[in-house]
């Protein structure tokens, strides 16, 4: 168990709507991700992700796609709101968040319903292989490769490569960013035209003032963001 209850935020200082869960959480022990081995962890994430309370939004098409990368393939899966491929329309591709080190396709599913329901186009979501089997720059390069997808098979899709989202959450939203900002991250026949990003990673050089508030008693804590870190990359000094 990580912390003790001296150093957990105060219930009061959470918002209503997560009061429930949050209390849950510590009556069961207060068990964080850094707490569990790698593969009880990339679990716990699973069926954390499916009992988050998204309604199941149906779609007219949702489908798993192979795209290749160097010595094999990656899954990307499909989801639109239009049950035919005309065009051309913008496309948004979806990152998941997990650490860089837990999370698939399965975990954002519900998610990947929604934004494609709620913002009335295509949404492509990309399964990254994940640290520390596969560390940094394999997870961005991944999806650097899921934009070459979308550019090589955008005639058939209904696609305009020229006008991309990128979207992610936490680790899915730091590499969104990246993709959408570092020049190394181009792809010829591509245009990155906007961000959605969920509480991003937005900097792994240094700790903001909320590792010092947020010691224990959540499912993500300071200690359980530099687990993932040291998964992703070799050590580097915080400042």
């Amino acid at each position: 168990m990580s912390g003790t209850v001296r150093d957990q935020l105060p219930l009061a200082l959470v918002a209503d709507d997560a009061v429930a869960l949050i209390s849950a959480f510590r009556q069961n022990g207060s068990i964080g991700f850094h707490d569990l081995s790698l593969a009880d962890s990339r679990g716990a994430y699973e069926v954390g992700c499916a009992a988050n309370g998204l309604p199941f939004q149906e779609l007219p098409h949702v489908e798993d796609l192979v795209c290749p990368i160097e010595n094999g393939s990656i899954r990307l899966r499909h989801y639109s709101p239009f049950s035919e491929a005309s065009g051309p329309r913008p496309v948004m591709l979806f990152v998941h968040g997990g650490g860089w080190a837990i999370g698939s396709l399965e975990t954002h599913d519900l998610i990947c319903r929604q934004l494609a329901f709620a913002s009335g186009i295509d949404l492509v979501a990309v399964e990254y292989r994940l640290a520390p089997e596969h560390p940094f720059p394999v997870p961005l390069q991944d999806c650097i490769a899921a934009l070459g997808y979308i550019c090589i098979h955008a005639a058939e899709q209904g696609w305009d490569p020229h006008r991309v989202l990128v979207a992610g959450d936490s680790a899915g939203g730091n590499l969104a960013t990246v993709l959408a900002s570092d020049p190394r991250c181009a792809v010829s026949g591509t245009a990155v035209i906007g961000q959605l990003l969920f509480y991003p990673v937005a900097s792994l050089a240094s700790e903001s003032p909320s590792y010092g508030r947020l010691e224990s008693g959540f499912p993500l804590t300071a200690d359980s963001m530099r687990w993932f870190k040291e998964l992703y990359l070799a050590p580097i000094p915080f400042t």
